[in-house]
């Protein structure tokens, strides 16, 4: 599900294609979305939690990816599910973490956290 999900993300917001990271990133001179995912609860339809931190030196940049990315996760307005790869999926925003700024080398970062709620099952391929 994990690569399903973060393929559809490259996919949907072209300019993250190759700066999505788990868990962590060092790269601070693009900007980069890093991800995590915890499992909430199985079955034939399962559902998780996809916590997804978007990090770069400019803020404005930081919360247009972000607006984009709630574009493209944030499904509450529709009752749809996505197919992308192996997965029927659909997602919505679950919460925040808030924005944040740290110092790295020297360089200031900002991160913008989210938090999606992801209901998927694997498609059926007949």
């Amino acid at each position: 599900m994990e690569n399903d999900l973060i393929s559809y993300i490259a996919t949907e917001i072209p300019e993250l294609k190759d700066h999505i990271y788990p868990v962590f990133t060092t790269d601070t001179e693009v900007p980069t979305l890093v991800y995590k995912t915890a499992p909430i609860s199985g079955g034939v339809v399962n559902e998780t939690q996809l916590e997804v931190k978007i990090i770069y030196k400019d803020y404005d940049k930081c919360l247009e990816l972000d607006k984009k990315l709630q574009e493209v996760l944030d499904m509450s307005h529709d009752l749809v599910y996505r197919l992308h790869g192996g997965i029927r999926f659909r997602s919505t925003l679950a919460g925040s973490g808030g924005t944040e700024d740290y110092d790295v080398d020297g360089l200031l970062v900002f991160e913008v956290t989210r938090y999606y709620l992801i209901k998927w099952r694997k498609r059926n391929n007949g």
